[in-house]
């Protein structure tokens, strides 16, 4: 039996890029930045309904961008921390124009 998590991301603030997307680190000029909180989603087991969709916050994004909001390509970098499982634990996502 596998254990399936779900969640949803709900973006919580939109900044200036600042230093903590500086182009050194992140590797392009980002445009802006944003703040993500990951709320678990409750389901109901007999039909799988969801029944709360914010729930308590299992974890945190934030993420630096390039180029337009809307924009079909854009940079990323994020920094996560996983609250559900591990205050300590975190990843580096990052995607690029392909």
């Amino acid at each position: 039996m596998e254990d399936i998590y779900v969640f949803r991301s709900v973006r919580e603030e939109r900044l200036p890029p600042g230093d903590f997307c500086s182009e050194k680190k992140i590797g392009f000029a980002a445009t802006d930045r944003s703040r993500y909180g990951f709320r678990a989603v409750i389901t109901r087991a007999p039909d799988g309904k969801v029944i709360d969709a914010i729930s308590h916050v299992a974890g945190t994004l934030r993420a630096c961008f390039d180029g337009s909001p809307g924009a079909s390509e854009r940079n990323f970098y994020g920094e996560a921390a996983d609250h559900a499982f591990s205050s300590s634990r975190s990843a580096i996502y990052g995607g690029s124009r392909g």
